[in-house]
């Protein structure tokens, strides 16, 4: 989109001056019903409203048309509105690009009310309440507020599904409010508005990054609710992978114990001294291996592939079992990091030998007790979807593998465990 500095604007006449303004206090309320506080200010309102307009229609319905239909539509109106938005375009015929921006916001507003409307019904703000546990809670593997335990049935409309999915759609409405913003700015900053456009101190508008994100998230709430539910946990183990991935590096370098970090995350100067303890550390190199492998298996890279389970999405998994095979990738990181953190405590107290391993075996039995408790729902739940292809794995190869690694990382936790009993 092109763009222009403030020395070359143009003069515009009173009457395009008032249209502009309307125009900006029309995306002006856009962008006030996408507050921070959207599921609040229309949680109210809406519930009965929306319950009398769709009337029998089910959620399984509702969510069906979300997204097919209407995210994909809110979409295609924010993909229209940017041109319309081009400074060079509204300079040169201003009333014209104003008065289809006058016409597209109305249609905005519907498509926003029927996503809000959608979403109100499908996942309300009620579900989210579940209090998720600290990290401190993690170590002591307590768990949140319980879901209702019967729903391995309900297929899509699953709730631990529905509050994964609520949170994608309001960080989806927060960056097209984002959008609304820009966009009325944009217009304020031209000089089309009876009012003076006064700029923040480091504040830039780039109405094109905004729609960018905007894009980004309406796809990733339609993959969402597109998505299986082995698709959902692999997105919510992004982040804790990376994290593994940074502990392996320095675990795999403290062969150079003076030239790398033990714990990145939580002591980035600290440095391992005592050849027992940096022997202990190199030790617990395999458990982070055979962690990271055990979820790239279930990963796009290797089980979750489109042609393994040929269009089945839903587990019977119930909401509780899902949220912690979600988690699992966090919590399992979580705990890798705090057995690096008591690493570095027993090298700095190497002289207090009652101090020295602390509750090293504990947290690597809670490891190996929260990998037990993933193995299963494994084999209970997932292989037993693996469709029978002639070009990819069967259900016969994902339970040999699994026992196999299995085995493998029992032994790793047995010899780190022995090793901390020596040192």
């Amino acid at each position: 989109m092109s763009d222009q500095s403030e020395d070359s604007l143009v003069e515009f006449d009173w009457q395009v001056r008032c249209q502009g303004s309307l125009v900006i206090e029309v995306f002006g309320r856009l962008e006030s019903r996408c507050d921070l506080e959207w599921p609040h200010c229309h949680e109210a309102t809406s519930a009965s409203t929306t319950e009398e307009a769709h009337g029998i229609e089910s959620k399984e319905v509702l969510y069906d048309r979300l997204h097919r239909c209407l995210l994909p539509i809110l979409r295609q109106h924010i993909t229209t509105l940017l041109p319309l938005l081009d400074a060079e375009g509204l300079q040169k015929e201003p009333e014209s690009r104003l008065k289809l921006l006058s016409e597209l916001a109305p249609e905005i507003d519907l498509s926003m009310t029927q996503v809000i409307s959608a979403v109100t019904v499908i996942c309300p703000v009620t579900l989210s309440a579940t209090q998720a546990p600290t990290d401190a809670d993690r170590d002591l593997r307590v768990k949140a507020t319980p879901f209702k335990a019967d729903d391995y049935g309900l297929k899509q409309i699953k709730v631990h599904r529905l509050v994964e999915i609520r949170k994608r759609i309001d960080e989806q409405i927060d960056t097209i409010a984002h959008v609304f913003y820009q966009a009325h700015e944009h217009i304020r900053r031209l000089g089309l508005s009876t009012s003076r456009w006064m700029s923040c101190c480091g504040e830039e508008l780039d109405i094109e990054e905004a729609t960018d994100a905007a894009f980004y998230t309406i796809d990733l709430s339609i993959e969402y609710l597109k998505g299986s539910d082995l698709d959902i946990a692999e997105d919510c183990w992004h982040s804790p992978l990376h994290i593994l991935d940074r502990l392996l590096e320095n675990a795999i370098g403290l062969v150079v114990p003076s030239q790398v970090d033990v714990n990145p995350f939580l002591d980035p100067g600290r440095k391992l001294n005592h050849e027992p303890v940096i022997n202990l550390a190199r030790s617990a190199t395999p458990i982070i291996k055979l962690s990271r492998l055990f979820f790239n298996k279930l990963s796009s890279k290797g089980m979750n592939r489109p042609r393994s389970f040929m269009g089945v999405l839903y587990t019977e998994m119930d909401s509780n079992q899902l949220k912690d095979f979600c988690d699992a990738a966090h919590l399992v990181s979580h705990l890798i990091i705090n057995i690096f953190c008591s690493l570095t405590q027993a090298d700095m107290n190497f002289d207090d030998e009652a101090s020295r391993t602390g509750t090293l075996i504990e947290k690597t039995e809670l490891v190996a007790s929260h990998f037990d408790d993933l193995s299963l729902l494994v084999v209970r739940y997932l292989i037993p979807l693996v469709q029978k292809t002639d070009a990819l794995p069967d259900q016969n190869y994902y339970n040999h593998w699994f026992d196999r690694w299995n085995t493998q990382f029992k032994l790793a936790i047995h010899k780190f465990s022995k090793a901390v009993e020596n040192i």
